[in-house]
């Protein structure tokens, strides 16, 4: 989590006789990050699910962006009164929302909004399941992007080999958890990502 809060931060200003080391550290920190969201998109990361209420989680974390990322970004947060928990590792989930914020946050230069929201929904097949969603105002996606957005190593940053992690880490823990994770962009009219996570304590309602 240091890693994608520190990607959040920016970096801090370094004398140059600290530049090698600082280099060298961050170099190996992106690497085990990298080797660990390789573990989350192929499914293999230990997991411990519990019931997880999602308003102090989100609010907890939307304190956190407002005190770390540029001002002209306004963070908000809508949990419907009747969401139930879901059922998911708690410190996963946490991380998982920070990669998709680090990447709201670039897609937001000038400044925008990023929303988060929570509520209970049922899919076609009729098992409800908590719709846990982030909307940003940022730059969007084209339709070829957004296609390849969560496959490993995909990454519209250049000169970067350990980028293209973020998003595919986020969808392999989705899936891991039981979940599938839906993806709606538009160019220059912002990003929808919505995670559809098991909940605790609701069977499907829907009858055939």
């Amino acid at each position: 989590m240091a890693e994608v809060l520190q990607a959040l931060a920016g970096p801090a200003p370094a004398t140059p006789s600290q530049s090698s080391g600082l280099a060298a550290l961050e170099l190996s920190a992106r690497i085990a990050t990298a080797l660990s969201e390789l573990l989350a998109y192929s499914g293999c990361q230990r997991l411990v699910p519990e019931a997880v209420e999602l308003r102090p989680l989100l609010c907890s974390l939307a304190d956190l962006l407002r005190r770390t990322l540029d001002r002209r970004i306004e963070v908000t947060v809508h949990v419907d009164d009747d969401c139930p928990p879901c059922r998911v590792d708690a410190r996963a989930l946490e991380e998982a929302l920070l990669k998709l914020a680090v990447n709201a946050r670039d897609a937001m230069s000038h400044g925008g909004r990023m929303h988060f929201e929570a509520r209970l929904a049922e899919p076609d097949n009729g098992a409800a399941v908590v719709a846990l969603t982030l909307l940003d105002s940022g730059a969007g996606m084209t339709m070829d992007t957004s296609q390849r957005a969560a496959l490993p190593f995909f990454t519209t940053k250049v000169n970067d080999p350990l980028a293209g992690l973020g998003l595919a880490a986020v969808e392999g823990f989705v899936r891991q958890s039981g979940g599938s994770l839906l993806l709606q962009t538009w160019p220059g009219a912002g990003t929808v990502i919505t995670l559809l996570l098991p909940c605790v304590g609701r069977q499907a309602s829907r009858q055939s």
